[in-house]
């Protein structure tokens, strides 16, 4: 249990701050005294954090650091201290979000940087200044689905296009199963683009090793993916198929005929084109 005065000794004697920081801590402090316990811990997780040293300490200690500051956003009072005590600590909260993008790009552990594009997500709806696709980009490998949709979500919804590569690209190193509702998720955005040729990710993607790829293919949702891209790559290259003969403009009709005959040529034309789009599309949905 944190009593007063285990606070007010910690605050004076173990912090390293300025007298004019302490002072500020000992004011919030009393003016919340029921958050004894919880100031103490985003004070330790802060510091922590803050510490050059971060970057060396064991998964452990990082993802207990990371979700001690997610514990700030439990309800609006406890949000509105941790953003006072960053104030108090850091300077600004802008530079408690500027020092998250700092650790997760020095940081080598994939689930500790995961855990701190979480961090992000939840405190920004919009992308930090400065920040890159490739920033948020492990969001994508985070053991809980939701926060992997909505890394994805986020992407897609401020880079658009952009990103959308890298997030297919990075779909595939993620080292876990995946399921249906993140790769329809992913699928969707594909869809969404249909001018986007995925031919090289696929050959790429074939010429791998295949030792990861082997575990996954037959059961993986991945599968659905793969299946999305191909059919995207499929009707890329109908509609990149060459007009029909009778579709030329260079042919010549003799001048009475030539109205009819070309509008029943066209109209020909884009029907045998419609049925085999249709077959493409439908042999993709029933695959």
């Amino acid at each position: 249990m944190m009593t007063h005065s285990k606070m007010m000794k910690y605050i004076k004697e173990e912090l390293q701050l300025s007298q004019e920081q302490k002072q500020s801590l000992i004011q919030l402090a009393g003016k919340n005294s029921d958050k004894y316990s919880s100031l103490m811990s985003w004070i330790w997780a802060l510091t922590s954090f803050k510490a050059e040293d971060f970057v060396e300490r064991s998964l452990f200690e990082k993802k207990e650091f990371v979700r001690t500051l997610m514990n700030s956003l439990n309800n609006p009072r406890s949000y509105n201290i941790f953003v006072e005590l960053s104030e108090i600590l850091l300077g600004s909260f802008a530079a408690f979000l500027e020092l998250i993008l700092s650790r997760s790009r020095k940081e080598n552990h994939q689930q500790a940087k995961a855990l701190m594009v979480e961090l992000l997500l939840r405190l920004c709806e919009a992308p930090l200044a400065g920040s890159l696709p490739e920033d948020y980009l492990p969001g994508l490998h985070h053991e809980d689905e939701l926060i992997r949709c909505k890394t994805a979500l986020f992407l897609y919804s401020h880079y658009g296009r952009t990103a959308l590569a890298s997030m297919v690209s990075e779909v595939f190193k993620i080292n876990c199963p995946l399921s249906l509702l993140f790769c329809k998720t992913i699928c969707h955005f594909v869809q969404l683009h249909p001018e986007i040729s995925w031919a090289e990710d696929l050959e790429k993607l074939k010429r791998s090793d295949g030792a990861a790829t082997q575990t996954w293919a037959i059961t993986d949702a991945r599968q659905v993916l793969i299946k999305e891209m191909e059919g995207s790559l499929s009707r890329d290259q109908f509609l990149m198929l060459n007009p029909p003969a009778e579709e030329s403009q260079d042919q010549v009709f003799p001048e009475s005929l030539a109205p009819s005959v070309t509008l029943t040529s066209k109209k020909d034309s884009i029907g045998v084109r419609l049925e085999r789009f249709e077959k493409i599309t439908s042999s993709m949905m029933g695959g």
